[in-house]
């Protein structure tokens, strides 16, 4: 089953101004499904194809003289050295959608791309699926632990089915190539101690404690998880640039259904009286966010407060000339002491604070005077309501 994709109308416009269209993205996040779908009739190279890497790597002039009309090149990273010949073919001819290449490591194509391809592409990352993009709307845990990957959504294939070999295959596979990680159990006990980290503030030496690595270990595996799109930062907001990147950011995964893996959470039961349901549904709500913005060809500008005296706005979005706090709650019930966080933001930044919004786990949409309540099913309303 094909799920339609909210990339589509961007992936469409890109192709009609650029050159070389680039789609990157973690493993099984549908790259291929999207493109292919988008692009009938247009020749399909898959590189991880032992006989077409040897082709492309002996001889990449006359393999891209197969495809003059234009080609469809995926998993892109496993031959960066096309992307040279590429270049010299797009200046020679820069006629636009001539080629679309896909990949999976975002750390080796973007290092390539940007050596090469610089000002001749477009570069869209393409995530697992938002909220907007789920066919049928389940109840909130069963969609927390069954995650947002389209392979557990267009098929019959079990959450549990998915996730276990997602992590030894993909993840693991990934980190071997990219660094050479010699205890891969030390990195697996790694990965779990991230997921039950979720929304909390990072400390590497915290961490690496933890684990029984260096501290230096834990940011080059940090690195790693976000090159290759399974954890993101989510960084503090400061008037002052400087100070900002001096403070510690949030770690999240963009993907709650492999975070309760990662946890051992395997059922809906055992998510609702979890101690860390709050934090699984703030990661939701925040990764949702990133992903809307990416499939929209954005860059997310988010980030969250945080003062000395550990008052905290989950999320704060430049909106026009504003900033819009946003807390975020797994309760059913709107209490008005959610919005402490909001209160001291506000005082911070004066009239350039928006009216708060509250993300609920559950009840209704309420506009009140003071703040907007709105249930995480409906976060689509979320850009309108930063208008009103």
């Amino acid at each position: 089953m094909y799920i339609k994709r909210s990339m589509e109308p961007v992936l469409k416009a890109a192709m009609k101004k650029f050159p070389v269209v680039t789609v990157v993205g973690p493993r099984q996040s549908g790259k291929t499904t999207l493109l292919k779908h988008l692009l009938k009739g247009v020749p399909y190279v898959n590189l991880e194809s032992i006989r077409d890497r040897q082709f492309a790597e002996q001889d990449p002039i006359g393999f891209l003289n197969q495809f003059d009309k234009g080609v469809l090149l995926d998993e892109i990273q496993r031959v960066p050295e096309l992307l040279s010949e590429i270049q010299a073919r797009v200046d020679a001819n820069p006629r636009v959608g001539r080629y679309v290449i896909s990949g999976s490591e975002n750390l080796v194509v973007s290092r390539h791309i940007a050596q090469t391809l610089a000002g001749r592409t477009a570069i869209l990352k393409l995530m697992p699926l938002s909220l907007a993009e789920i066919p049928t709307m389940p109840r909130l845990d069963d969609l927390m632990i069954k995650g947002f990957y389209p392979r557990v959504w267009s098929s019959r294939v079990k959450h549990q089915d998915h996730y276990s070999p997602y992590t030894e295959t993909f993840v693991e596979r990934d980190v071997r190539d990219l660094l050479a990680v010699k205890n891969l159990a030390l990195f697996r006990k790694f990965l779990g101690l991230c997921a039950g980290r979720v929304g909390q503030l990072l400390n590497r030496d915290s961490l690496a404690g933890d684990v029984g690595v260096s501290a230096k270990s834990i940011e080059e595996w940090l690195s790693v998880l976000e090159a290759t799109f399974v954890m993101f930062r989510l960084q503090p907001w400061h008037r002052n640039i400087g100070k900002r990147l001096m403070k510690s950011p949030k770690l999240y995964f963009y993907d709650t259904g492999l975070a309760c893996h990662l946890m051992g959470i395997e059922t809906a039961q055992q998510l609702k009286h979890h101690p860390l349901r709050g934090s699984l549904f703030e990661n939701m709500v925040v990764a949702d966010m990133f992903k809307s913005a990416y499939h929209r060809g954005d860059n997310p500008r988010i980030n969250f407060y945080r003062d000395s005296n550990d008052n905290e706005v989950d999320v704060v979005v430049p909106v026009g000339n504003q900033l819009q706090p946003i807390e975020i709650k797994s309760a059913d019930t709107f209490d008005a002491g959610f919005l402490k966080g909001c209160v001291s933001f506000s005082k911070v930044v004066g009239d350039e604070a928006g009216v708060p919004i509250v993300i609920m786990g559950g009840g209704a949409a309420q506009k009140r005077t003071n703040v907007h309540v709105l249930p995480w099913t409906r976060m689509r309303e979320l850009g309108r309501m930063q208008k009103d």
